[in-house]
């Protein structure tokens, strides 16, 4: 029997990125807030727990933001997804939300939000340099949809080498791309969630936060792989209509149409959100 799924109508946006060896590796925070618990957050402002998952208030271009910071290093991963519920308002046009890595509440590497009403919202990525801080706006970012969130922080290897890296996926696009940056000075130690910057200028918004995740240290991201989970091993998965290819393991999926089984869930590969790739993917 053929079971269909219905990626662009499924719960919180379908699939969710990830990264293969991620899910294997010790990671320094793994918070879904499933039990609606942030005490281990240090908290400031609008920031909750609720119906698993933090719930962040802004009011005002206050800092209402949670960070949680485990441990220091010159390299880290971050991940989480994000969603902004429609009817945010904005008295001024450019303001900063969302997550990034950090130091001591200081962001690395972070993605937020630009105001372009009433046209669109904006994508804006920041990161920072030995010099300061530098912003980019990128794409249209859609309201009531998650979004899938992976960063990179990695500080340049001494004076002069400017080989450091501050590396943004927003559902499985880079929308950031920089490894030649002048960061020899800076570490990070921990994630902060909910407002990083704001101009000032938004007067009330809601953001919602999910699968939070940070590792200290390097780690082979494999950046297009995605699941859901799926307790029953499927013998095929179909994806439009058309018969993937099963493999042996995440890692070992490397173009559209791969697909694994780890008895937990179903990963497949795709170098976009395949709520947008596919109109529906089924398994048998």
């Amino acid at each position: 029997m053929v079971l269909p799924v219905l990626l662009s109508g499924a719960p919180l946006g379908g699939l969710n990125l990830i990264t293969a060896d991620w899910v294997n590796s010790a990671d320094d925070i793994d918070d879904n807030f499933d039990d609606n618990d942030i005490t281990n957050w240090t908290v400031d402002g609008g920031v909750a727990a609720s119906s698993g998952r933090m719930e962040v208030t802004i009011s005002g271009g206050g800092s209402d933001s949670a960070i949680l910071s485990p441990n220091d290093g010159t390299e880290s991963w971050a991940g989480y997804r994000f969603l902004l519920v429609s009817g945010a308002t904005w008295s001024g046009g450019n303001d900063m939300q969302g997550g990034g890595i950090s130091k001591g509440g200081t962001s690395r590497v972070f993605l937020g939000l630009n105001s372009n009403l009433p046209t669109s919202i904006e994508w804006q990525t920041r990161y920072r340099d030995d010099s300061g801080e530098n912003a980019n706006d990128t794409g249209t970012m859609t309201e009531d949809v998650y979004h899938n969130v992976l960063m990179h922080f990695k500080a340049a290897s001494g004076v002069g080498q400017n080989n450091g890296a501050a590396e943004i996926w927003a559902a499985g696009i880079k929308i950031l791309d920089q490894t030649t940056v002048d960061s020899d000075t800076l570490t990070a130690d921990g994630v902060k969630l909910g407002n990083n910057f704001s101009s000032g200028g938004v007067t009330a918004m809601s953001l919602q936060i999910e699968d939070a995740k940070f590792h200290e240290g390097n780690i082979p991201v494999h950046v297009y792989i995605w699941r859901v989970a799926l307790s029953t091993a499927p013998a095929n998965v179909y994806f439009d209509g058309s018969k993937g290819t099963e493999k042996t393991a995440a890692g070992l999926m490397t173009t559209a149409e791969h697909w694994y089984h780890d008895g937990t869930n179903l990963y497949t590969y795709s170098t976009t959100d395949p709520d947008s790739a596919y109109s529906i993917v089924e398994w048998e």
